[in-house]
């Protein structure tokens, strides 16, 4: 569910931090921040070995797509180098499991290099690729009665944290 909940019904979520764009009716997004894009490459590839990767350098590769939350596509390619040839995963733990098996390659956010190490994947920089943003969504109207205080120390916090 790329909208984390908040749009199954009145109090099941009321604040949810989402990676990349959110069009979905009666939600709210606010822009906390934006986060570099890396490569996921498998540790024994040649391209783990690169300080850092362009676009074009993985359009020969497979690309691992979580079809269900994740925050990559192949309209993120230009289309002169848009990879021909994609592997649909349903999770995390399955894109990295294919990763880490040599079958793909990945592009994801800098923050899953802190969030979700595996010693079978490297992390290369990308060059090319644009940052990703990273949204506080809730839903139109009143909502708990604590989600100002946790969205205002959410930015508070994210100022606090940039580079």
């Amino acid at each position: 569910d790329r909208t984390a909940g908040l749009t199954r019904g009145a109090g099941a979520v009321d604040v949810a931090l989402l990676r990349g764009s959110v069009d979905a009716p009666g939600l709210v997004a606010e822009l906390l921040h934006r986060e570099p894009r890396v490569a996921a490459v498998p540790s024994d590839s040649p391209l783990a070995e690169r300080t850092a990767l362009a676009l074009a350098d993985l359009r020969d590769e497979v690309i691992a797509l979580n079809t269900v939350s994740g925050s990559t596509a192949l309209g993120l390619w230009p289309p002169a180098v848009r990879p021909a040839r994609t592997l649909p995963v349903a999770n995390t733990d399955d894109w990295l499991a294919a990763i880490a098996a040599d079958r793909a390659v990945g592009v994801t956010s800098a923050a899953t290099v802190r969030m979700h190490p595996h010693p079978g994947v490297t992390y290369v920089p990308l060059t090319d690729a644009p940052d990703l943003p990273v949204f506080l969504v809730r839903r139109e109207g009143p909502g708990h009665p604590s989600a100002p205080d946790l969205i205002a120390l959410a930015h508070e916090v994210a100022r606090d944290t940039a580079p």
